[in-house]
C-alpha cells in the first residue's frame, strides 16, 4: 500500500510538471545574480541566452527537452543546444537520454533536484 501510495503522488506531484511544464517567469535581482556566480565559477561567458536557460531549469524538477527549454526561454533552438552543449562540457547541466532516443536535460549545482519521470531515480550527482 505504501508503495501504491508513494507512486499516486509522484504522479500527481512530479509527472504534472512533464505534461504542464512550468512558466517561464522573469528573473529576479536575486535569481539574477546567483546564476551569474554559477557561470562564473564555471568559467563561462555571461550571455542572456544561458541565463534564461539556466533559469528555466532552476524552475523544474523533471529533465526537459532542448525544445521545450527553447520555447519557454525564448532562446533559438539551435543557440539552445550550442548553450546546452557548452554548459554540459562545464558540468553546470546534465542530460539523460530517454527509452525513445529524446535527450532531456537538468541542472547540476548543490541543492537542486532532480528526477527522471520514467524511474524516479534522482539525477543529481553533485552534493
Amino acid at each position: 500500500k505504501i508503495c501504491l501510495e508513494i507512486n499516486r503522488l509522484y504522479r500527481e506531484v512530479v509527472l504534472h510538471h512533464e505534461f504542464n511544464p512550468p512558466a517561464f517567469t522573469p528573473l529576479s535581482a536575486k535569481e539574477r545574480k546567483h546564476l551569474v556566480a554559477i557561470l562564473r565559477s564555471a568559467g563561462l561567458t555571461l550571455t542572456n541566452h544561458r541565463l534564461n536557460l539556466l533559469h528555466y531549469l532552476t524552475q523544474t524538477t523533471i529533465p526537459v527537452t532542448a525544445h521545450t527549454l527553447s520555447m519557454f526561454a525564448d532562446v533559438p533552438l539551435s543557440s539552445a543546444y550550442r548553450n546546452l552543449s557548452t554548459l554540459s562540457d562545464s558540468r553546470v547541466v546534465g542530460y539523460i537520454v530517454d527509452r525513445s532516443g529524446v535527450t532531456r536535460w537538468f541542472l547540476m549545482i548543490p541543492g537542486k533536484r532532480a528526477y527522471c519521470p520514467a524511474c524516479n531515480q534522482e539525477l543529481n550527482v553533485n552534493s
